[in-house]
């Protein structure tokens, strides 16, 4: 094989062809500058062939003029008139601009105008609306008190219509006009309330003849009964505590009840004095009672109670028992006969009860007084119904009463006359158990009554306008007793039997 090798020759250049190749740039260096002035003048938006016809005659008069310059001023550039001419394009651009910039701008003026006098028109429209919104709202209102003073007129005339059968008595019509003791307003209990009562006007003639009758004979009553007190000086009172007694009562079924109740007050307060009425004790359980230190059994002449009373069940008995006790006491702690003491803790509420001269201790429920009363109490008992129902329902345990004028006028004459009033008291068709659960805040009649405890709520509420906290303080004192025999636990005094026979 052959070998084949390829060897660089090098040839030198002669000065003729240096020249020729520096002749050859300099010529390509020219031709590049006037392509670039032509491209850059055509970027800027001028469009035009050399000396066009479109540049004119003067143009071309003055690219001569220009020549001669430069003929008689070698050292000047060639490309000096293509410079020129473009600077002079650029002017007429900017002249162009600056026409369409004053026309942009004149636009815009005329929008701002326009959106100026479009946000003049929508305000001048808001304050039309409301100004008819005005008067659209003071004719609602007008419209409203005309109802109203048309449902005051019905109602007035309503009252009107219950007093002619009444008429003839001057006090009660009095009492009524002045709206001590007027009928509230019904508050539905909601699509299904079909509740008897005085303002259902569901009764027939003779039982709703017979309810004016009652009520009649009850003002008469109140009437007799009242007598003129000093509510602020009788306030305030600085009795000892040791003045004061533990009231209760039992019968036979509650007998070992208020055994535990005696022995717990025995513990705590060994020199306090027991009162505890009778209300159908036998013959041996009053003699054991009356056996054990500080303790006085009281009769309660149950026998001439009237019948509704003697249903011990419904605890009716009550404002009976507390009456009786306080004709004899200035003071007095009455106590449910199925709790006992836990705590010595009672300073509290006797100095609360000193303010007003009661106060009750209980637990305060999730639902009004209005939701557990029948709405015949309220016929007899004046409240504010709407306020009650804002207010809780109190379950009493425990009451502290100072036998002063303001406490009987206040409550104890009403509450008596309501517990001697069957038809107060416990209405017709009134019961404990409620129809439906007592939710929490519920404002509607659950259909139930408790009877002597609703009164005292409302009597109370209505007194202190509704404010707890000042006639009502949470039991913290009593609890209820869990039916263990202690009376091998109480004191024996008056005696020869030992504790716990009987």
């Amino acid at each position: 094989m052959n070998n084949i090798s390829l060897n660089k020759t090098t040839r030198k250049l002669s000065a003729k062809r240096l020249l020729q190749y520096g002749a050859l740039v300099a010529v390509a260096y020219f031709a590049f500058q006037i392509f670039d002035t032509i491209m850059k003048n055509r970027k800027a938006g001028q469009f035009y062939d050399g000396f066009s016809d479109e540049i004119g005659n003067d143009d071309v008069n003055q690219n001569q003029n220009q020549n001669q310059n430069q003929d008689q001023n070698p050292n000047q550039k060639e490309n000096n008139n293509d410079f020129d001419f473009g600077a002079n394009q650029f002017e007429a651009k900017d002249a162009g601009i600056n026409n369409d910039v004053h026309k942009i701008a004149a636009k815009e003026r005329e929008r701002a105008k326009e959106e100026k006098l479009l946000k003049d028109k929508q305000k001048q429209d808001h304050a039309e609306m409301a100004d008819n919104v005005d008067e659209l709202n003071k004719l609602i209102e007008e419209e409203a008190k005309e109802k109203q003073k048309l449902k005051q007129k019905q109602r007035v005339k309503t009252v009107d219509e219950e007093l002619d059968d009444i008429k003839d008595d001057d006090d009660v019509v009095e009492q009524m006009k002045n709206g001590k003791n007027k009928k509230p307003v019904k508050i539905s209990n909601g699509p299904k309330d079909r509740r008897p009562g005085f303002d259902s006007g569901d009764d027939s003639p003779e039982v709703a003849k017979e309810k004016q009758r009652r009520r009649k004979v009850f003002f008469e009553k109140m009437e007799e009964l009242n007598e003129e007190f000093d509510e602020d000086a009788e306030s305030n009172m600085h009795e000892h505590v040791d003045m004061l007694y533990f009231v209760s009562a039992a019968w036979s079924k509650t007998f070992q009840d208020v055994v535990n109740l005696v022995v717990s007050i025995q513990y705590h307060y060994g020199a306090a004095d027991i009162i505890i009425f009778d209300l159908g004790l036998t013959k041996e359980q009053s003699e054991w009672l009356s056996s054990v230190c500080q303790v006085e059994v009281r009769l309660s002449l149950i026998e001439v109670w009237p019948p509704h009373i003697r249903d011990l069940e419904r605890g009716l008995w009550r404002p009976v028992i507390l009456q009786m006790a306080l004709a004899g006491l200035s003071h007095m702690i009455w106590i449910e006969p199925h709790l006992v003491i836990t705590k010595r803790k009672i300073n509290a509420y006797i100095d609360h009860s000193r303010k007003r001269g009661v106060v009750i201790a209980g637990q305060r429920q999730k639902y009004s007084t209005y939701v557990v009363t029948h709405p015949d109490m309220y016929y007899y008992l004046s409240s504010d119904v709407r306020k009650l129902m804002r207010v809780p329902h109190i379950e009493i345990s425990m009451i502290i009463i100072h036998n002063t004028r303001t406490v009987r006028q206040r409550l104890m004459k009403w509450l008596l006359a309501c517990a001697v009033e069957e038809w107060c008291v416990a209405p017709t068709g009134s019961k404990r158990e409620c129809d439906t659960h007592l939710k929490p805040n519920s404002r509607y009649y659950a259909n139930c009554h408790r009877y002597d405890e609703s009164a005292i709520n409302i009597l109370l509420k209505s007194w202190m306008k509704y404010d707890l906290d000042k006639f009502s303080l949470r039991d913290v004192v009593t609890a209820r007793n869990d039916g263990r025999d202690s009376r091998e636990k109480a004191r024996i005094c008056h005696s020869g039997r030992q504790a716990g026979d009987l």
